[in-house]
């Protein structure tokens, strides 16, 4: 029971953050649709926007690279490096989320 958190956290955890992640996006999307469609935001929102599907790009690559390794193909385990740089991507990119939210609630401009 002691080895659960550790091997959760390294095997699902990034994969699961970064699907948590995708999914505020989206309903980021859903809800802020008119004003996104609108165009009466600041330049920053499409700044950020296009930072976070950069972002995401690396994060599917990541995960890419590391499920080519051999270690994974024998213990299905993302090797270590791979787990922690997956991390360390995706709270960049729940940072950049949260910036995301922050301007798409607060910030809008008249046109």
């Amino acid at each position: 029971m002691s080895t659960f958190l550790p091997m959760f956290l390294t095997n699902i955890g990034p994969f699961l953050l970064n699907i948590g992640i995708v999914l505020f996006l989206l309903s980021l999307n859903i809800i802020y649709k008119d004003r996104i469609n609108s165009g009466h935001l600041l330049d920053s929102y499409y700044s950020f926007s296009r930072l976070a599907i950069f972002m995401i790009f690396i994060q599917m690559t990541i995960f890419y690279s590391g499920m080519k390794t051999k270690s994974y193909k024998q213990d299905h385990k993302l090797p270590s490096i791979y787990t922690s740089f997956s991390y360390l991507v995706g709270i960049v990119l729940l940072y950049i989320s949260i910036i995301i939210q922050t301007i798409l609630k607060y910030y809008t401009t008249d046109g």
